[in-house]
């Protein structure tokens, strides 16, 4: 697992799957006493006044045109991540994921 990949996760309670994107460095991600930490990925259609928090994925981004929620910063344990990773987000892409949590947690 690295940093910058789209996973699909199982949601707890129901059968369903929903992908998210790992935000937590490769050091911690490789080592499995630590858990992932990752952010939703919501469809185009999401509304809200969140706007500065959500990151579209970019044309050369698996899942193009979804977007990336700083809002919802979580772990999850490893069993929850299904298969194998749906790709990577480009640098440019986790730039403006950073920018986005950087300003929802307030952070200069």
């Amino acid at each position: 697992m690295k940093r910058g990949e789209i996973w699909l996760l199982t949601v707890a309670g129901i059968d369903q799957l929903r992908p998210v994107l790992v935000i937590s460095n490769d050091h911690a991600n490789a080592d499995d006493r630590y858990r992932p930490t990752a952010l939703d990925i919501h469809t185009p259609r999401v509304s809200g006044d969140f706007g500065m928090y959500l990151v579209e994925l970019a044309e050369r981004d698996p899942m193009t045109g979804h977007l990336v929620d700083a809002t919802t910063v979580t772990n999850y344990t490893r069993t929850r991540f299904v298969g194998t990773p749906l790709g990577i987000v480009t640098g440019a892409s986790l730039v403006k994921i950073d920018g986005a949590l950087k300003t929802w947690l307030d952070i200069p």
